[in-house]
């Protein structure tokens, strides 16, 4: 015996987007945009917190060399100002 198969032509099935897809997906857009935010924000801190750190080692680190290279501490002193005056702009 053999089989025959008959090929018939069929339209592609339309079908609806599931209840509550473009809300769920509108609200997960939000939160991960959100995210991003926190995300952008905490990176601009810890920048932030890097730069006031490394003003705060240069005048450190210029109050030990004041007395024996007084030139040098007034370096890392004008460096650090420039860093402060540069992060306030």
């Amino acid at each position: 015996m053999s089989a025959t198969t008959i090929k018939l032509p069929s339209a592609p099935v339309v079908t609806a987007a599931p209840r509550g897809a473009a809300w769920a997906a509108s609200i997960f857009a939000s939160v991960v945009n959100g995210l991003r935010a926190v995300g952008r924000n905490i990176v601009e801190q810890r920048r932030l917190w890097a730069e006031t750190r490394a003003i705060q080692e240069m005048l450190r680190l210029a109050d030990s060399y004041g007395t024996s290279q007084p030139g040098f501490a007034a370096e890392l002193r004008a460096a650090a100002a420039r860093l402060q005056t540069s992060r306030d702009e």
